[in-house]
């Protein structure tokens, strides 16, 4: 009974607290408010409780945009990022990284009877992928001779070749669905390119299902690049300084280029459109006009073909028998040589032919045609083939050579000129030697004759030799050059190819941590598929550069190189793009101080044009001998 009363007796203190409490508040009295105690992770009975991320940490350095994968796409799990790349295990999909819209997780071919969970890496910092950074890519003890690389700064503006918006597409497909023409666009406002531009950004944007092959009928986005530069021949115009062969090709590698996406290059059964143009450029290295090449005339215009008699300028490139990678030289007297390369073609030598009609009022040059005239195939000499022989003239007979590779050099004589006169009306058997060409026609012929193997220095000479093992290659024809009345060499330009692009690894053979191996069977490069670095581009990359001289006379050894380069960006005047290749050279000899205009290609988008002064290239030049010479004094 007494416990009942004291309960009640506080339960009476505490009304009376409480009203009291009412009456102060009535008066004014501050506010008192009571919290109920903080519940932490311990007194709600919770171990290693995750704290409030979305509210305290920075936002996540990559995100899934769209999963393409039937496996799940987990941050932290199955993808993840740096500032540089990102990693997918067993997952693919479209993501953000670093600013930028990246395909992750396809790569080519498609693995054949792959298991597993295979580990890719992919770029995703564009503002990197288009540049080298040379210092950290190579070491000193891994460039060429242990003499360390230079990012070569150019004697004046660096020129880059402008074609205009170009998009073809092929039509007039034959029984085995083969196409037979090409239609050509130059105007970005075309309503079906404009259409078809429109399906390409839903694609790009992710709207639907991931990016489906491309239809054989759509319009393709054309670059120009790699040019090969040579002087214009003499009468061609009063502008014409220099004549350039340029490679014109849909599978650019343009930034934002749909062409670049992996799933929409991999999955489409579409003949990609590339061929070469031939440019003529004044001496500031601006275009005065362009037109297609016609390699082979007779399968490429009509009645066998789809060009007209008479195209001349821009008109729709052929539809079969295309070409790239072209290499010009010029010889006394006007005669233009031209090799190239093409599906299945052993080396070849053909003459090309350039006509042209008159300056307008506007500066661009009118009724410009080019054809071959006439082509000799080498086919039984096993050390003549390759993608990059180097030709050039020797001796007062101004003899016709070939460097195929470091070492090796053959002869073809001394080409017979003369003059040829045609009367060019269209008939089909007259197509080899007038292209497109109506009227009269008087054109200089030199014909290339036999050739034999002169002079095989690999063995004798100074070994020269890419670090690692490292091939070494050729990459322009050759040009006679003089330091003093007493010292004259002739000088090239070779380069290294350091980094395999995803086209020339496959990645199938790799899966599960085997080792990766060259498409061609060879071994450089193989390595463990997580070891590959991020792979940016689809085609070779990180390409150094540099000069060599050879003597100008039998039995011409290798005299000097210099160390390697690559040519300073545009945008960036420190570093260079990740892909230069260079294809051509040529004398200005109008500038202040003689100087070599090289012509190159950047990042498989662009064509450029630089001038390096002579001088300086003779300062960089390092003899193979202790003793010997970067020329030759005999």
């Amino acid at each position: 009974m007494a416990s009942c009363l004291s309960a009640l007796t506080a339960l009476a203190a505490v009304l009376l607290l409480l009203l009291n409490l009412a009456q102060r508040r009535g008066a004014g009295a501050p506010t008192v408010v009571l919290r109920p105690p903080a519940r932490t992770a311990a007194s709600l009975g919770l171990r290693n409780a995750k704290p409030d991320v979305a509210a305290h940490a920075s936002p996540p350095a990559c995100e899934l945009i769209n999963q393409t994968s039937r496996l799940r796409c987990e941050l932290g799990v199955s993808f993840g990022c740096d500032d540089e790349s990102m990693w997918v295990e067993g997952c693919r999909g479209r993501f953000r990284c670093g600013g930028a819209l990246v395909y992750c997780g396809y790569f080519s071919p498609p693995p054949k009877g792959s298991y597993g969970r295979p580990r890719y890496r992919c770029h995703c910092n564009p503002g990197r992928v288009y540049l080298y950074g040379l210092s950290a890519a190579v070491g000193p003890s891994e460039s060429l001779r242990s003499m360390p690389l230079m990012v070569l700064q150019p004697d004046g503006p660096t020129r880059t070749l402008n074609l205009g918006p170009l998009y073809v597409r092929y039509v007039n497909r034959t029984k085995s669905n083969k196409p037979n023409a090409v239609a050509l666009c130059d105007s970005h406002d075309d309503a079906s390119v404009l259409a078809n531009k429109a399906a390409v950004r839903d694609v790009a944007a992710g709207i639907g299902a991931r990016p489906k092959a491309q239809s054989r009928d759509d319009w393709q986005e054309l670059r120009a690049l790699n040019p090969s530069i040579a002087p214009a021949p003499p009468g061609l115009c009063k502008r014409c300084a220099y004549v350039a062969a340029v490679r014109v090709d849909a599978l650019h590698q343009c930034p934002g280029s749909i062409f670049t996406l992996p799933a929409w290059v991999e999955e489409s059964a579409v003949e990609w459109f590339k061929h070469t143009a031939i440019v003529v450029l004044d001496a500031q290295l601006e275009p005065v006009g362009w037109t297609w090449l016609l390699n082979s005339p007779d399968e490429q215009m009509r009645p066998n073909g789809d060009v007209q008699p008479g195209a001349a300028d821009v008109f729709a490139p052929p539809g079969r028998k295309s070409v790239w990678d072209a290499r010009l030289l010029t010889a006394a007297g006007g005669v233009l040589y031209i090799t190239y390369s093409c599906p299945g073609c052993k080396f070849r030598i053909s003459e090309l032919q350039i006509t042209a009609g008159s300056i307008e009022t506007n500066g661009r040059l009118t009724q410009l045609q080019a054809w071959v005239i006439a082509s000799v195939a080498y086919p039984r000499e096993p050390w003549l083939q390759g993608r990059n022989q180097a030709l050039f003239w020797s001796g007062a007979d101004s003899t016709l050579m070939v460097q195929p590779w470091f070492g090796l050099v053959g002869i073809f004589g001394a080409p017979q000129r003369f003059t040829q006169k045609a009367s060019c009306t269209g008939s089909p058997k007259e197509y080899q030697q007038c292209g497109a060409f109506l009227g009269q026609l008087r054109a200089p012929r030199a014909p290339a004759g036999p050739v034999r193997l002169a002079h095989n220095n690999t063995a004798s000479e100074v070994p020269l030799s890419g670090p690692r093992g490292a091939r070494l290659s050729i990459s322009a024809n050759l040009m006679r050059i003089s330091r003093s009345p007493s010292c004259h060499a002739l000088l090239g330009i070779g380069h290294l190819h350091r980094r395999e692009g995803e086209r020339e690894f496959d990645y199938g053979s790799c899966v599960g941590g085997r080792r990766c191996h060259r498409r061609d069977g060879g071994q450089r490069q193989s390595r463990r598929r997580d070891e590959l670095p991020p792979q940016p581009f689809r085609f070779g990359y990180y390409y150094t550069h540099f000069f060599y001289t050879i003597e100008p006379h039998a039995p011409y050894r290798l005299l000097s190189t210099s160390q390697e380069f690559c040519l300073s960006a545009v945008d960036a005047p420190s570093d260079c793009e990740s892909v230069q290749f260079i294809t051509g050279m040529a004398l200005n000899a109008s500038a202040p101080d003689p100087q070599l205009v090289i012509s190159f290609g950047t990042n498989d988008c662009e064509s450029r044009f630089v001038g390096v002064r002579i001088d300086r290239i003779w300062q960089m030049l390092r003899p193979m001998r202790e003793t010997g010479s970067v020329c030759s004094t005999s």
